[in-house]
C-alpha cells in the first residue's frame, strides 16, 4: 500500500451476482485500479476497465504472482465453487502480503454446523 488508502484491488467473481455490483461501486469512486482474478477457462464477461489475470486456482505460485502488489482481495465466488477454493485464495493472498482480505461470508452462520454443511464453500470451516 503506497498511501493511506487502498489503491489496488483484486476481485474474484467480478462478473458475478455480487461482484459486478461491488466493481461498479468501486469504479464510481474512480481512485482504484481493479484486477479481476479469474479461472483460465472462464468465459465470464469481465466489466470494462478492469485488468484481468487468468490463473489456475490449484497453482499456488500463480495465485501469489497474480495477487502480488494488491492492497485488497475481495472474494465473491459463487456458492458452487469448490470448498477449498476460498482457502487457496486466502493463503495465496497472505503469501503475496495482501494486507486486506474480504472473504465470501455474506452473513452465513459458520458456528452452526448444519448450516455450514448446507453451503458447499463453508462445509470445511469451523
Amino acid at each position: 500500500m503506497a498511501s493511506n488508502r487502498i489503491e489496488n484491488i483484486a476481485i474474484v467473481g467480478a462478473a458475478g451476482w455480487s461482484g459486478k455490483h461491488i466493481v461498479s461501486a468501486i469504479q464510481k469512486n474512480g481512485n482504484q485500479k481493479i484486477t479481476a482474478i479469474t479461472r483460465q477457462d472462464s468465459t465470464a464477461q469481465i466489466p470494462p476497465g478492469l485488468a484481468v489475470k487468468k490463473v489456475d486456482y490449484d497453482d499456488h505460485s500463480a495465485l501469489i504472482s497474480a495477487l502480488r502488489g494488491q492492497d485488497a482481495l475481495i472474494i465473491t465466488m459463487g456458492a458452487r465453487a469448490g470448498p477449498t477454493q476460498q482457502t487457496k485464495l486466502i493463503e495465496a493472498a497472505a503469501a503475496a502480503e495482501v494486507p486486506w482480505i474480504l472473504p465470501n461470508e455474506f452473513g452465513n452462520d459458520n458456528a452452526n454446523e448444519t448450516l455450514r454443511k448446507d453451503v458447499m464453500i463453508n462445509a470445511h470451516k469451523t
